[in-house]
């Protein structure tokens, strides 16, 4: 029988006899089986897997085994072996016992790729491109890229030679047996550990509670506050009472603030955290305290085409819209032909709605009150 006759016996016409009638399996190139060894002689050893003969262990993987592994190997002993030829010119099974350790080695690690699983693996040697190591008895790979180290760090061969003997948690990210190619990543399993720390820390946090934390981060929509190992955004909004058109102008990197956590959003992982709700809400404390027509000494806290947002000041900081209509007796088109951010007036209260937040204030009133008393 040739080899292209023995690669596959179990489309032989008579193969049913084999696994019907004598309960005998026919094997196939290349499958994984666990037998039991049952003859010893020298490096030759035969190996019982439920075929209609033994399979033969190649001796040359004997002769190439430590004292030590050789003496595990008794008859009786269970072993898996790998089928290198279903039936070679003399009409033996060619077993391998090297060969199955590695495609079991080789299918773990295909788990890992696909569980994502973080793994400790102590780093064996280095070369210009990375770091050398093992995973079992396979040789795994370590590039530079994925230690997730600076430009200036990968360059530096004594940043790569630290890591010599050392442990490292790393990530299964490539894994092809045909090339001989498994590659880690110690970066992605630093980033799957700071999500799950993200997740912990999230499942620890409740909504409504005030924490203390720490300006990390700056943007023109609000500021970004660690509060211990998670951040959370204080939008622009929830900030203060009063208008903040820049954080900057107000908070500085490693502040350290007071926050209140307005909610959770445990499947995007994101934090809404508000100062103004600890800070003494202006509109409840001004009842009573101001009355329609009153005078009012306020300063400008952003322009707009239709107008001008003005704050109290010397008092209770509420604030208010100055209409363009209300700036001037005379034609304006736009408010900054008459004022900018941070000028000062005096204007006059035309409306006050305590219910629905609403300040109107005017400028041209105000200077005509001002007339009437001088007059």
């Amino acid at each position: 029988m040739n080899g292209e006759q023995a690669t596959d016996l179990s489309s032989h016409p008579m193969a049913f006899l084999l696994e019907g009638d004598f309960g005998l399996k026919v094997p196939k190139m290349g499958e994984i089986c666990t037998g039991h060894i049952v003859s010893i002689s020298g490096n030759h050893i035969l190996v019982d897997i439920g075929a209609k003969s033994e399979g033969l262990v190649d001796p040359r993987e004997i002769e190439q085994l430590e004292s030590d592994e050789r003496d595990t190997l008794e008859i009786g002993t269970e072993v898996k072996v790998l089928v290198t030829d279903p039936e070679d010119s003399r009409g033996t099974i060619s077993l391998s016992i090297q060969q199955a350790i590695m495609a079991e080695e080789w299918n773990k690690a295909r788990e890992l790729l696909k569980s994502g699983e973080k793994i400790e693996v102590t780093i064996a040697g280095k070369n210009r491109g990375g770091l050398l190591t093992n995973i079992g008895m396979l040789r795994a790979f370590v590039p530079a890229s994925q230690l997730g180290l600076s430009q200036h760090e990968i360059r530096n061969e004594q940043a790569l030679a630290f890591f010599q003997g050392k442990k490292l948690t790393a990530k299964v990210i490539e894994v092809e047996p045909d090339r001989n190619r498994l590659i880690l990543s110690a970066q992605e399993a630093g980033l799957a550990t700071k999500r799950e720390k993200r997740l912990e820390r999230l499942a620890e946090l409740k909504e409504r509670s005030v924490m203390k934390g720490r300006v990390v981060n700056i943007e023109r929509f609000g500021i970004f506050v660690d509060i211990g190992g998670i951040q959370g955004l204080v939008h622009l909004s929830e900030l203060s009472w009063t208008r903040i058109s820049n954080p900057e102008h107000h908070y500085s990197i490693g502040d350290e603030v007071e926050v209140y956590v307005l909610s959770i959003d445990e499947e995007k992982a994101r934090i809404a955290l508000s100062i103004k709700k600890l800070m003494e809400d202006p509109w409840k404390t001004a009842e009573g305290v101001y009355q329609q027509g009153d005078l009012v000494h306020v300063s400008i806290t952003k322009i707009e085409k239709y107008g001008a947002f003005a704050v109290i000041e010397g008092g209770i900081p509420l604030e208010g819209l100055l209409h363009l209509s209300e700036i001037s007796n005379e034609k304006v088109d736009h408010p900054s032909q008459i004022m900018k951010k941070g000028d000062e007036f005096m204007v006059k209260i035309i409306k006050l709605d305590m219910k629905n937040r609403q300040l109107g204030l005017s400028l041209k009133e105000a200077e005509v009150t001002a007339e009437v008393v001088d007059a």
